[in-house]
Formats: C-alpha cells, structure tokens, sequence
C-alpha cells in the first residue's frame, strides 16, 4: 500500500522531527516554512503561471 512506501515514511518522519523542533506548535511550524521559504524564493514556482515568482511567498500570513 502506499501510505507505507519507505518514501512517504521518510518524509512523514521528517515532518514529525521539524514539527518537534517547534513543540509541535502549528504557528511556529508555519512561521518556520515562511522564513525557508523567503529564504530560499528563488526555488519556488508560481503555482497558476508555473514560473518562478517571488511575490507570493509575501502574501502568507496567519490570522
């Protein structure tokens, strides 16, 4: 089955160790993957136009 590929394994047990860093807190967590993906812009792609846009990472926000 696929939920049990050795694939998704590692990346859920990745996610588990990130998510521990922050004391599982979903705030943290998200602040987190906003600051590494302003950090790194350059390697994201503007999901409808499919190019590499550094605008959007900005308009992520919690309210």
């Amino acid at each position: 089955m696929i939920k049990d590929a050795p694939t998704i394994k590692r990346i859920r047990d990745s996610r588990h160790r990130i998510s521990g860093k922050f004391d599982h807190d979903p705030q943290k967590i998200i602040e987190y993957y906003i600051e590494i993906q302003k950090k790194h812009k350059e390697r994201l792609l503007d999901n409808e136009k499919g190019t590499k846009d550094s605008n959007h990472v900005s308009d992520l926000t919690m309210t």
